[in-house]
């Protein structure tokens, strides 16, 4: 099997990581922003170098996983709160429309697959979306709680294109997410205090793929089916417009 895992310098990128690395079976193709702060067996890994902030990056990852024909599933895992100085389209670049151009141009590579699984991380912030600001006026946060909503959106339209996709928000975690952003310390603590293990979750997550233990196109929230967001016209046409 030939599994995409985005984001897996640390965090949950890197427990799925050295989960399906006791998966014979498995090769895993992995993105990651900085190698500086790599710390990865080297074991049935491709790591590939990927700021999902930048398009060209982006084309250049989709050259390269062609090249590996049959891609068995994706795990869209990276995601970033930004920090003062981020732009606001380019953090929804990053979090949102990356993944779906990187998706809909690796398509055939993952419809070759019979498992052809495509998995969003997403989240429970999703809710409570502002619709009154042009997304250059969005603060970090605000963006993304769209990207998350996207995500999960997308699943829905992968699974009507042909491909199994689900959306998983895993709930909170032991991890450095928000680490670039100015209120960092006191979302390390927050997580540190309430947030589950992530190998934990990482091994969840295996199970899912390898049992085929799910309902294609559904939200997840902590590994319950959840109630698939419900849009008003106006969300409906404020994220069509944005994306």
């Amino acid at each position: 099997m030939n599994i995409v895992i985005t984001g897996v310098t640390s965090g949950l990128g890197k427990a799925l990581v050295n989960q399906f690395q006791k998966d014979i079976k498995t090769n895993i193709i992995g993105t990651y922003r900085s190698k500086q702060k790599l710390s990865l067996s080297k074991k049935k890994i491709f790591l590939f170098k990927c700021d999902f902030s930048s398009e060209k990056d982006v084309k250049n990852l989709i050259k390269k996983i062609k090249k590996f024909g049959k891609i068995d599933c994706v795990i869209n895992n990276h995601a970033s709160l930004g920090n003062l100085d981020y732009n606001p389209k380019k953090l929804f670049f990053l979090n949102y429309c990356s993944i779906e151009y990187f998706i809909l141009k690796i398509f055939k590579n993952i419809k070759k697959s019979k498992k052809k699984l495509v998995i969003n991380i997403s989240s429970h912030a999703h809710k409570n979306i502002s619709v009154e600001k042009k997304i250059y006026e969005l603060s970090n946060w605000d963006i993304y709680k769209l990207s998350k909503l996207s995500l999960i959106l997308f699943s829905k339209k992968l699974s009507n294109l042909g491909l199994n996709s689900i959306s998983i928000n895993p709930g909170r975690m032991k991890t450095n997410f928000g680490s670039s952003h100015y209120l960092s310390f006191f979302i390390w603590l927050y997580l540190f205090l309430i947030g589950k293990n992530p190998e934990k979750i990482a091994e969840k997550i295996y199970k899912i793929i390898k049992n085929n233990n799910f309902k294609n196109g559904c939200y997840y929230s902590n590994f319950k089916i959840n109630k698939f967001p419900t849009l008003n016209k106006k969300l409906k046409n404020y994220i069509k417009n944005t994306i």
